[in-house]
């Protein structure tokens, strides 16, 4: 079975990450919104991987908290952000990972990858 990665965000960067993504094999959804990614998870859509681009979304703390604490998802959640104000706002609300932006894609391959394997 292949890992279901949601990429949320919209974006030339975004776009990127989840082609590269679905390059190596992964089955991606993009979801364009912090809105879309919830309405996906509450039909029980549940993926592996969460990458999410802060630069695109708004709200990622109280969506990552959400995961988190109301759902509970055993879910790796890996966020994109341009400063350490952002890193240190998405590893206090659950994040599992933070890259900084504009990733290097070989470094977001990396980075599921290690997720994947935990």
């Amino acid at each position: 079975m292949k890992a279901k990665i949601f990429v949320i965000g919209s974006g030339l960067h975004t776009m990127t990450y989840a082609a590269a993504l679905a390059g190596y094999g992964y089955a991606v959804h993009e979801l364009a919104t912090i809105d879309h990614a919830r309405d996906a998870l509450m039909r029980g859509t549940f993926p592996h991987i969460l990458v999410i681009d802060v630069a695109r979304t708004k709200d990622m703390a109280n969506f990552v908290r959400f995961v988190r604490e109301e759902l509970a998802m055993p879910t790796s959640i890996l966020v994109i952000g341009a400063n350490a104000r952002e890193a240190e706002t998405a590893f206090h609300s659950g994040a599992s990972e933070f890259l900084a932006r504009p990733a290097e894609l070989a470094e977001l391959l990396h980075t599921v990858q290690a997720c994947l394997a935990i």
